[in-house]
């Protein structure tokens, strides 16, 4: 049985924004806006380097703007090709596939993950978040936690997945980015002025990636890691 991997169409950092005040020569209030509202902020490196091993920027550069980082997310749009019912994606696979992520504003490091993303992800998410959450946004963002150490049907988490992923050819993922970085979960607090703001993610490698990220009885584990070369082929 042959696996394709997963192919990354899209990746935007999506920035949550107040616009109720508009900045220009004299301050002033504007009611016509919407008190929330989103910034969609596309990849610099460009679409056609997405499945490209290295450093994914998005940089924010609306110091005008009132921003409110606490509610910002990382949207990633993916294609699965070929996937058998005993093999799905992992659960919170998206952080996984990073090998640090960064924070900056203007030229300084804010804060920084340089090792372990997933597992940090993942501990996070496992004290923060509570079972309605899992039930409601946890589908949007990846969070289907198992419940069990095997890939079976007695494993809710597994099974989730499955039904979640296999059988879709395109799906879009909205990954809080509170879960990776404390100042945007310990600090809900407007922002304003800052001249800019970047999102930096080392991405690994494609072979990487895909023993890392699926999840199923194929692989004899509930650690995919345990796949061999032999378990998977790479879309071209």
């Amino acid at each position: 049985m042959d696996l394709k991997i997963l192919r990354e169409i899209e990746k935007n950092f999506i920035l949550k924004m107040d616009k109720r005040l508009v900045y220009t020569k004299v301050k002033t209030f504007n009611t016509s806006f919407k008190k929330e509202e989103y910034k969609k902020i596309p990849c610099s490196e460009g679409e056609n380097n997405l499945n490209e091993s290295g450093e994914k920027t998005f940089v924010f550069e609306f110091d005008k703007m009132l921003s409110y980082p606490h509610d910002s997310l990382y949207m990633e749009k993916f294609e699965i090709k070929d996937t058998v019912d005993e093999i799905t994606l992992e659960n919170d696979h998206l952080p996984a596939k990073y090998s640090s992520v960064k924070l900056m504003f203007g030229t300084e490091d804010i804060e920084s993950i340089s090792q372990a993303v997933g597992e940090t992800s993942t501990i996070i998410q496992s004290v923060t978040t509570s079972e309605a959450y899992k039930k409601t946004y946890g589908g949007l963002s990846g969070w289907f936690p198992d419940d069990g150490d095997k890939a079976d049907d007695k494993n809710k988490g597994f099974v989730a997945r499955k039904e979640y992923y296999n059988g879709k050819t395109t799906i879009t993922m909205f990954y809080p980015l509170r879960f990776l970085f404390g100042l945007f979960s310990d600090y809900p607090k407007v922002f304003y002025n800052i001249p800019k703001i970047t999102l930096i993610l080392n991405r690994i490698s494609t072979e990487a990636i895909v023993k890392k990220i699926f999840y199923g009885s194929k692989f004899k584990s509930v650690t995919p890691i345990g796949g061999t070369a032999t378990d998977v082929k790479l879309l071209t």
